[in-house]
């Protein structure tokens, strides 16, 4: 189930992609996504986390379709995927919160009514409220909506501020050497080329949202600004508002990880064929794209080929 979850999230990133930048960069990017190590073992794991992604990605997609075609059906549909995310995950509030914030910069820019009487905004809104009515009716037949709503707001906050304290984790725990997670630990291979990924991605995403701001084409603007917003406000929210740092919390943000890398590693290669001779211009693209399928080859061949001698057979010969 979880594999099939993860395959649902490969596929509904690279239309998101494919619909900003192109089918060659959304190929690069469920590349890099498949291949990048945290979070990686999440995805392997049973958990709601990974269903919220491919709901979230699921809004993102149907939002920039909406922004760019202007269609009241794509509005409502991005708006149904991320109250989905929302009922599934409510850690996904910050990537509803950037969502509901662009729609209304859509309307603003569109010269449109940027309140409820707003077709796209409303559909976005009712859509949206799907997910939360049905969630409202499961708590009314549980018998005690009071109860319920305690159950999931107050217990839960409660029980993870109590956790945080007694079990802290540092924010940057996964990006240190970790056997566990890399394979070996100390100075690895799939280590930096994690570290590589996330620390260039976060960088080009913090100068996409930089930039965006002066994009002459407002529909350019406001679609790299809910990918680097969403991508920034998330990591904020990790470090600062998330009490628990576990390595499931990572999952909805690392197909924006992902993006980001390969958006600057295909600009950057576009830049250096332009200003080189000729000669070299059909090459540097090719070659450097090797170079990182080579590299990232031979970081996952190093990592899962120790993961998968590990086991337990002589933890379970004690129990015989």
């Amino acid at each position: 189930l979880s594999f099939l979850v993860f395959l649902l999230s490969v596929g509904v990133l690279f239309w998101l992609v494919k619909e900003i930048k192109g089918a060659k960069v959304g190929l690069l990017t469920i590349l890099v996504f498949s291949a990048l190590p945290i979070p990686a073992d999440k995805w392997l794991e049973i958990r709601p986390d990974g269903i919220a992604a491919v709901f979230i990605l699921g809004g993102i997609f149907f939002l920039v379709k909406g922004i760019k075609k202007q269609e009241i059906k794509d509005f409502f549909l991005a708006g149904f995927f991320y109250g989905l995310s929302l009922m599934i995950l409510p850690k996904g509030i910050f990537f509803v919160l950037v969502g509901v914030f662009i729609l209304f910069l859509d309307a603003y820019y569109s010269n449109k009514n940027s309140s409820l009487t707003n077709p796209n905004i409303r559909s976005f809104c009712l859509a949206a409220s799907i997910p939360l009515v049905f969630v409202l009716i499961s708590f009314l037949l549980y018998g005690d909506f009071g109860k319920s709503l305690y159950l999931v707001t107050k217990v839960a906050s409660d029980a993870s501020r109590v956790l945080s304290v007694k079990f802290p984790i540092p924010a940057n725990f996964f990006f240190y050497p970790n056997d566990v997670y890399f394979g070996e630990g100390g100075f690895s291979l799939p280590w930096v080329t994690n570290l590589m990924i996330w620390l260039v991605a976060i960088f080009w995403g913090i100068v996409k949202f930089i930039s965006s701001l002066n994009e002459k084409d407002k529909k350019d603007t406001l679609i790299h600004l809910l990918l680097s917003t969403s991508l920034i406000v998330n990591l904020i929210a990790y470090i600062k508002f998330f009490p628990l740092k576990h390595g499931q919390y990572l999952v909805p943000i690392s197909p924006l990880v992902a993006f980001f890398f390969a958006d600057i590693f295909w600009y950057l290669s576009n830049v250096l064929s332009v200003k080189n001779p000729q000669v070299l211009v059909k090459f540097i693209q090719p070659v450097s794209l090797i170079a990182l399928i080579i590299l990232l080859f031979i970081a996952g061949k190093d990592m899962y080929g120790r993961k998968l001698s590990w086991s337990n057979k002589a933890e379970l010969t004690r129990y015989d």
